[in-house]
């Protein structure tokens, strides 16, 4: 398997179990080098040098979120800055909008 769908699963894998990952790709980063890649408190910079980088998983996730829409941030505000339509989050959470002013989860 290359290594781009290695890293793919991994982010996956990730995204659904830790669901606060979905809202911090430093997390997300972390949570991945931690679990896959063995790494605890610190690190070297020998070491830190094979991990796949922030950036990569930051892309990955992205993907996951806007094309695929699956695993979508959890917080409100973190919807707001990645620019996610908010209704369409609302709705695919699980909201519902009765009237403007009422806002139900099921």
């Amino acid at each position: 398997m290359n290594e781009l769908k290695t890293l793919e699963k991994q982010v996956e894998n990730i995204l659904a179990v830790c669901t606060d990952t979905r809202n911090s790709d430093k997390l997300l980063s972390w949570k991945i080098w931690e679990v896959f890649y063995n790494v605890r408190d610190t690190i070297n910079l020998y070491d830190f040098m094979k991990l796949p980088s922030q950036t990569s998983i930051q892309r990955i996730r992205a993907k996951f979120q806007n094309d695929l829409k699956l695993f979508l941030p959890t917080e409100e505000e973190i919807v707001k800055q990645r620019r996610i339509n908010i209704d369409e989050w609302k709705r695919l959470m699980g909201y519902t909008i009765d009237n403007p002013n009422q806002l139900r989860l099921f």
